[in-house]
């Protein structure tokens, strides 16, 4: 594999499952939240880690013990070495028995690619632009998925992996391990969980694990993952059925949307420093005293939403009167009746989409920033007090609508949340230097080393990056 200025070679492509005879075989049931995310693209992430170990280090001690922690760690995030189970042909049009799952058989596996980069390890997890290739290569793609006729129901199924891994070493500078995951699977804070299990059976266990590894108590290093789908109570009483309804009358011949960014397209990080942070949120509650939400998350993506818009009208002025879209994720395990555990497996999220026209966020003198933070908490207070499922029934229509404007980027998606800080992942050999997205446009995170500041991805063709960088860092020092 090659990118533009370096080269991957791969080592070694290896299967880890759980320790043997640790796992029943398994199918647990998609609920309507893990549906709506059906149809969307892997979500691909990095983390650097400095490591100055040679050749025969990183062979000989950190891969071995990276392949042992990560088969207890499958132990418990055991569907991760599953596979994502979906009907695709059906008789007379219908089949009942065969329900969307997620599978576990024995001797299931995760892909864990072993590779060499010869690239530059301190540019490459530096914030100035790069070339989004170059970043790309070191996350993985998933197995190819298979057709596989089913014995309940009579359907052809799709069979699909979930999870890939990839280890890469940067010769005495460094390593990064890439994540790609369905999301239909699992969500931001599921990933996060199995991450930070991982990491922390790592670096809690000995080299050779063989001969207690069916013994290792990993409850006591966390918390293990809840698997019961009986706590997901469907306001509807068949939120499932309908939304796969929709999907086979409107999804069935169009792409995916998501898709990895094109090439040609750098990705850079800024940072939000507190200072910058509550400097907006007192520009808001100043000018709005009655927007009922204003946080951290509100103004840092008002303000990123607002530098776009005007990165947009710059380049075409003709786009000022068409529609832009924002859609943010919202967890919604402590808000349902009753709450759902931190550690529940899979996606238990919604969304809000919020939509205005471009002409309203590229208004002067702040007061483009101001109508989006409004716009922004507005929705979200209605999300969070207006009951977190009214309108499920609508959600997979909506995302419909939201799939027809992606392809003229004209909605933005935010991924990542200041709530997962894996800036605190430890396999043994310290806290990363670097956490990354790949394939999406924009992500937000906690900043390393300064944990009240927020750390801004964005993916851009490199002319909309000058452009953004020089609204971006104008509009703090005006505010300043």
């Amino acid at each position: 594999m090659a990118s533009n200025s370096h080269t991957i070679t791969v080592i070694e492509h290896c299967r880890i499952s759980p320790p043997p005879d640790t796992v029943a075989e398994n199918s647990i049931p998609l609920t309507f939240f893990d549906l709506l995310w059906l149809n969307l693209s892997p979500f691909s992430r990095v983390l650097f880690y400095d490591f100055n170990g040679t050749r025969t280090d990183f062979a000989q001690d950190l891969v071995p013990k990276l392949k042992t922690s990560l088969s207890l760690a499958l132990q418990h995030y055991f569907p991760f070495a599953g596979n994502l189970v979906t009907p695709t042909t059906y008789n007379d049009g219908i089949c009942i028995s065969t329900k969307t799952t997620i599978r576990y058989l024995d001797g299931d596996s995760v892909s864990l690619t072993v590779a060499e980069c010869d690239a530059d390890f301190i540019r490459l997890t530096g914030n100035q632009s790069r070339d989004i290739d170059e970043l790309s290569c070191l996350a993985p793609q998933l197995s190819p998925g298979f057709q596989e006729h089913s014995l309940n129901g009579g359907c052809e199924v799709q069979v699909s992996s979930v999870l890939a891994i990839q280890v890469t070493y940067f010769p005495g500078q460094g390593i990064c391990i890439g994540f790609t995951n369905s999301h239909a699977v699992a969500d931001g804070r599921t990933i996060f969980n199995f991450i930070r299990a991982w990491g922390l059976i790592a670096k809690s266990s000995p080299l050779n694990l063989s001969d207690d590894a069916s013994l290792y108590n990993c409850s006591k290093l966390f918390k293990l993952p809840f698997y019961d789908r009986s706590v997901i109570k469907d306001p509807e009483g068949n939120l499932a059925a309908i939304y796969m309804s929709q999907k086979e009358k409107s999804y069935s011949h169009v792409p995916p949307i998501l898709a990895p960014a094109p090439a040609k397209k750098v990705r850079a990080t800024l940072v939000l420093a507190q200072t910058n942070i509550e400097a907006l949120k007192k520009l808001v509650s100043t000018k709005l005293p009655r927007l009922p939400h204003i946080s951290s998350l509100t103004v840092t993506c008002g303000y990123i939403w607002s530098c776009l818009a005007k990165v947009r009208n710059a380049i075409d002025s003709t786009v000022e009167d068409e529609e832009q879209h924002l859609m943010l994720a919202v967890d919604c395990r402590a808000r349902l009746d009753p709450p759902v555990p931190e550690t529940y497996f899979g996606n238990c999220i919604t969304s809000c989409l919020i939509t205005t026209k471009n002409s309203q966020l590229v208004r002067e003198r702040g007061e483009g920033f101001i109508r989006a933070t409004e716009l922004i908490g507005e929705s979200i207070y209605k999300k969070l007090n207006g009951g977190i499922l009214v309108g499920a029934e609508m959600w997979y229509e909506d995302f419909k609508v939201v799939k027809t404007k992606w392809k003229r980027e004209r909605v933005l998606g935010i991924a990542g949340s200041p709530n997962f800080y894996f800036y605190d992942t430890d396999f043994g050999w310290g806290r990363p230097r670097k956490y990354e997205f790949i394939s999406q446009k924009l992500s937000i995170t906690r900043c390393r080393d300064v944990i009240a500041d927020i750390e801004v991805g964005l993916c851009l063709t490199e002319d909309e990056m000058v452009s953004f960088s020089s609204i971006f860092w104008e509009g703090l020092l005006k505010l300043s």
